[in-house]
């Protein structure tokens, strides 16, 4: 948990970051995702029912 809360998340202000992207990124928050659930279909599909729930 200390390695998670001292990692560095970079910021994405600019532009938003899709899913597929953030789970490319390699960063510590992308693969502990991942390690969760490696299929990235699921993360893409559960962002999507998110989205149409929200909007």
């Amino acid at each position: 948990m200390l390695k998670l809360y001292n990692t560095y998340f970079r910021r994405t202000a600019k532009r938003m970051e899709s899913v597929e992207e953030f789970l490319s990124s390699g960063t510590l928050l992308a693969r502990l995702f991942l390690h969760i659930e490696a299929d990235r279909g699921y993360w893409l599909g559960e962002s999507e029912r998110l989205r149409g729930t929200v909007c």
